[in-house]
């Protein structure tokens, strides 16, 4: 039925996680300790970042449309999913640490981590039928509602953050932290069951 969750994440996507996660960290370390363009490391490492995100799923994507036989999605596994939940929970202890040096790099970090997301539930087209039926149940249930309304709550997070309503934003996104690791988990044990 499902696979165990280490025959899901093969090793290029573990590769790659790796890769962005030091990109991320490094990028932290330059923008707190280098007195170069902050504006210019950030969007720097953040397009690459990017760059790197987006090669290993379109690499993905060729593999899934070349091989029909394949059984796994690109929506599942830690490949996304890893990664957005570490820049939310790094954002978040961001701001807890100092939020007034650190709120633009919290921004980056939690946007960029419900981008991740948005492009995961995107990436639903990718299972197959029997896949769909092999996933559903209350669990997966229960995870759907947690992903969403994480997203809702991210989204806001973001609104209010931006219209420097603090106390809300915070509010919000820890909900969205929350949920967000809710949600997560509870992936991992529908990928081990």
């Amino acid at each position: 039925m499902n696979a165990p969750i280490l025959d899901i994440v093969n090793l290029t996507e573990l590769i790659f996680t790796v890769i962005i996660i030091v990109l991320l960290l490094s990028s932290f370390i330059l923008v707190s300790y280098k007195k170069i363009r902050k504006a210019f490391i950030v969007f720097l490492f953040v397009s690459i970042v990017a760059s790197t995100h987006m090669l290993v799923l379109c690499d993905d994507i060729f593999r899934i449309t070349i091989q029909l036989s394949l059984d796994q999605s690109i929506h599942v596994g830690l490949f996304l999913g890893l990664p957005a939940i570490l820049l939310l929970t790094m954002g978040a202890l961001l701001v807890l640490f100092d939020e007034k040096k650190y709120a633009l790099l919290h921004g980056y970090f939690a946007g960029s981590s419900w981008i991740l997301t948005l492009i995961n539930i995107i990436l639903l087209v990718t299972l197959t039928p029997q896949m769909i039926l092999d996933y559903s149940g209350l669990t997966h249930s229960i995870h759907i509602i947690f992903g969403g309304f994480g997203m809702v709550t991210g989204f806001t997070s973001m609104l209010f953050g931006i219209a420097a309503q603090r106390h809300v934003a915070k509010l919000t996104g820890y909900i969205t932290l929350v949920f967000w690791w809710g949600a997560f988990l509870l992936s991992l044990y529908i990928n081990s069951i």
